[in-house]
């Protein structure tokens, strides 16, 4: 069995709406922490290809205007992130997901729609599955933004993929 990671990859996107079959990503994340010190941080500000609809736009505030003007094509990007990715499994690092059952499940669609493969070849961690195993009879609901209110961590622009 491989050891524990040292390194963890919080990763998330930022995308055009809820569905991960049919949904695009509009912004993606990896952030490399290592024995608790933020070593680097990717961006990526993506154009989907398609319109991006003005309920997702309220909710991360990214505009198909922007991503025209300051976007990268989705088919340069997707392949980066999924790079991302393997890199931080093949360095043994740990990739946090919250709510892994949406990102993971789109990135890896999106990535089938650009001709590339994701490569599950390490731990994928998420907060969400956690913290509803070990609360499992606390009632209300579990956002990004509810979990570290729980737990008393700052979150500063929560749909922001790097938050």
């Amino acid at each position: 069995m491989a050891p524990w990671p040292t390194g963890f990859v919080g990763f998330d996107l930022e995308t055009t709406g809820t569905d991960p079959a049919a949904d695009r990503i509009v912004s993606a994340a990896c952030v490399r922490m290592r024995d608790g010190v933020r070593e680097s941080v990717r961006n990526w500000l993506v154009d989907p290809g398609i319109p991006i609809p003005a309920s997702a736009s309220a909710v991360h505030g990214i505009t198909d205007e922007r991503v025209r003007h300051e976007g990268m094509p989705s088919a340069l990007a997707v392949p980066q992130i999924v790079d991302e990715l393997h890199g931080a499994w093949a360095r043994g690092d740990a990739v946090v997901i919250y709510n892994a059952s949406f990102d993971f499940p789109l990135i890896v669609n999106e990535a089938q729609r650009h001709a590339t493969t994701v490569n599950l070849d390490g731990l994928i961690l998420d907060p969400l599955v956690l913290w509803r195993h070990f609360e499992r009879y606390r009632s209300g609901k579990r956002r990004l933004s509810d979990a570290v209110e729980a737990f008393g961590v700052e979150l500063v622009d929560a749909h922001d993929a790097t938050a």
